[in-house]
């Protein structure tokens, strides 16, 4: 048998005719008649474990192309072409930090409002 949702009595409840058999008074909790919720935490977790996967992600992105282009940046280009070739690959890995500064930030938002309900 389900188990049963209950209502705690007050001064001025209608008891129901199963509890008036019984001397009720008010704050005792009797049976509403109605079978009780279940509560499911499941897709709670899969929202804040998508969230976090998806900080964690973006968080990766950005420090993984910030040292890239740092490293870019330091070496020190023997011709011109070496040069351009290096600035327009800096560009790219400044693209892809942006993004993944982007998507961390969406992960941390997402992660907030499923933690907060």
């Amino acid at each position: 048998m389900p188990k049963m949702n209950t209502k705690t009595v007050s001064s001025t409840m209608i008891v129901p005719d199963s509890a008036a058999k019984e001397d009720v008074q008010p704050g005792d909790k009797v049976d509403n008649g109605l079978p009780e919720a279940k509560k499911s935490d499941g897709p709670h977790w899969v929202l804040i474990g998508i969230s976090a996967a998806t900080l964690i992600a973006g968080s990766t992105l950005a420090v993984i192309y910030n040292k890239k282009a740092k490293d870019e940046s330091t070496k020190q280009p023997s011709s011109q072409e070496e040069f351009n070739n290096r600035h327009d690959d800096i560009g790219k890995y400044q693209k892809v930090r942006a993004a993944g500064i982007g998507i961390a930030i969406l992960g941390g938002i997402g992660l907030g409002l499923s933690i907060a309900f």
